[in-house]
């Protein structure tokens, strides 16, 4: 790996990740189920001799069904 003056190969950012959902089950071994799932996290480190920071979040919206053996 190539890295330039004061970049180290190792970073560690902190996030939160929060997640909700249900499920309806039709028999016992099948469910149709719906989830909502947010991540947020605040990443910096230097590229280049550049410090750069930014704030990420997602948002997922899943839904399926399960079939359970």
């Amino acid at each position: 790996m190539c890295r330039s003056r004061g970049e180290d190969a190792n970073d560690t950012s902190l996030g939160v990740k929060v997640g909700a959902g249900v499920a309806w089950h039709f028999t016992p071994v099948i469910a149709m189920f719906g989830e909502y799932r947010f991540t947020h996290f605040s990443p910096e480190f230097t590229f280049g001799g550049t410090d750069v920071s930014t704030d990420l979040n997602t948002h997922w919206v899943l839904v399926g069904v399960s079939f359970r053996f």
